[in-house]
């Protein structure tokens, strides 16, 4: 037991601070009582959700995201009803510095260090700090993904043959990850497919591995899927329906990894780009060119590490391309939570690039100057003929809204593609006494025409825009400007050339 506690001490006083600060930002009385997001929709449901679990309450009305969170809260509630979430967190961050640990060594950096890169990552900015603070259903993701990322560690770094048993914790983690976020399945598939790959590859994978594997993904899968079907039935729940109303466009990847983390101004009157309010970043994508360019020794660190920033490039491009990921909600709804787990593995390619400079000076010259290259690409925005397809149009109308029900208005446009629907097929924001309109899932056509209050007939799913309060002008509202994007480069904004608008 004593080895134990040792093999976990670190891991535990990063968890006695983390719970220090949690009392530091919201005081001991809120923290007990979470009475400083009981008003927020999204932990609002989590606790309706597990309040309803502890009282046997199975009714599909009480339960909206994900069940996993709230579930494993469950247990908490007694202790503290009014945040049993609360000691699942800490449960979380445990995990998480733990498991890093596992990482940075299978990586070949120390514990201190990785204990640093770790504090730095999850403080910087402020708003970064407030996604570990709150409820999230992030925050046990993100400690399931680095405890998947250790498994691969122990299967791939590992010199000895892969054990069933150690075959079937790695399924076990992965199986977990898409129970508490459906959408970060990409990280475990990605992983799951790497580790069996190089392992073939090896003559290491064998039918009482894959068993092994199988068997053990099977158990949580098949335990929430006897609590989807008591609650829901054997159809899926709204918010999953929700989602995938709402669904993704990869075709489009390349404006919106613009807009989220280089400059969003061109199109959207509010919200900073994620390099510019976290420009540590940029290091951490040198550091990760640089440890795919740079081969070490040991090759087996190598394809450990390329295995990770493979899963890590797979899930930015699926939340890149998710519509409804957006650089308003990124910081004025709390969005960056999303990217919070991925953040301390590029600390760890950062500390890689400035420990390793000196041995391959070339490569780190090299992969900043592609660096910062890269990042001083964007798409800006021009003017479109009346005939050209358009990214974004501005309308005059001044409603007598504010800027929250404009954002989530039942609005909708058509042009001779079709209607489309706000959030759904386009988004609308106010900008001083205009609105401007942004095509999410495809261009405005030519005779695009906007319905402030709706179109009559269009399909609006559970849980999707509330019923919009008559605006001040006529419908329909022929575009005043339009918009379409062009490639350019300009110095990044990383290094302070662009406003840096805070929500």
């Amino acid at each position: 037991m004593s080895a134990v506690l040792r093999h976990w001490h670190p891991a535990l006083i990063a968890t006695l601070v983390y719970l220090l600060l949690c009392m530091l930002k919201s005081g001991p009385i809120k923290l007990v009582t979470g009475s400083s997001w009981h008003a927020w929709y999204d932990q609002s449901q989590y606790l309706r959700s597990t309040l309803a679990l502890a009282q046997g309450d199975l009714s599909p009305a009480s339960h909206w995201y994900p069940l996993l969170y709230p579930l494993l809260a469950v247990p908490f509630v007694p202790l503290l009803p009014g945040n049993p979430f609360l000691p699942l967190d800490l449960i979380c961050v445990a995990m998480l510095v733990y498991a890093l640990i596992r990482v940075a060594a299978h990586l070949g950096i120390g514990m201190r260090a990785a204990l640093i890169i770790l504090l730095l990552s999850i403080a910087w900015p402020p708003e970064l700090w407030q996604a570990w603070v709150q409820p999230w259903t992030s925050t046990l993701s993100a400690a399931l993904i680095w405890w998947l990322m250790a498994r691969t560690g122990d299967l791939i770094v590992a010199q000895s043959p892969a054990r069933p048993r150690d075959a079937a914790g790695f399924a076990f983690v992965a199986a977990m990850i898409p129970l508490a976020r459906p959408a970060d399945m990409v990280v475990p598939t990605t992983l799951c497919l790497s580790v069996a790959i190089i392992l073939a590859r090896r003559g290491m994978l064998g039918w009482r591995q894959i068993t092994a594997a199988l068997a053990a993904a099977a158990a949580p899968i098949l335990g929430y899927a006897a609590l989807h079907l008591a609650i829901y039935g054997a159809v899926p729940s709204d918010y999953t329906r929700l989602s995938m109303e709402i669904g993704t466009h990869f075709a489009d990847l390349g404006w919106k990894m613009s807009i989220l983390f280089v400059d969003p101004a061109p199109w959207f009157p509010q919200g900073t780009g994620l390099l510019t309010r976290i420009p540590w970043i940029v290091l951490g994508l040198a550091g990760s060119f640089f440890v795919l360019l740079r081969r070490a020794d040991d090759s087996r660190r190598h394809s450990y590490a390329a295995c990770l920033l493979l899963a890590t490039a797979s899930y930015i491009m699926v939340f890149a391309a998710y519509i409804d990921l957006l650089p308003t909600g990124l910081w004025r709804f709390n969005g960056l939570h999303y990217f919070k787990w991925l953040l301390p593995l590029l600390g760890l390619m950062a500390w890689l690039l400035i420990r390793d400079a000196r041995a391959a000076p070339r490569y780190a010259i090299a992969v900043i100057a592609g660096t910062f290259l890269l990042t001083g690409l964007r798409l800006v925005a021009v003017p479109a003929g009346p005939d050209e397809p358009a990214r974004r149009i501005d309308v005059i109308a001044p409603p007598n809204a504010d800027w929250g029900t404009i954002y989530f208005a039942r609005s909708a446009t058509t042009d001779p593609a079709g209607p489309m629907r706000n959030v759904f097929e386009y988004r609308q924001v106010l900008d001083h006494g205009h609105i401007r309109l942004l095509a999410l899932s495809r261009d405005f056509g030519p005779g695009i025409r906007w319905y402030p209050d709706g179109i009559a007939g269009l399909h609006w799913p559970q849980g999707g825009p509330g019923p919009t309060p008559p605006f001040t002008s006529p419908a329909p509202v022929a575009p005043v400007a339009r918009w379409r994007t062009r490639l350019a480069w300009e110095l990044p904004c990383w290094i302070g050339t662009c406003r840096a608008q805070h929500l």
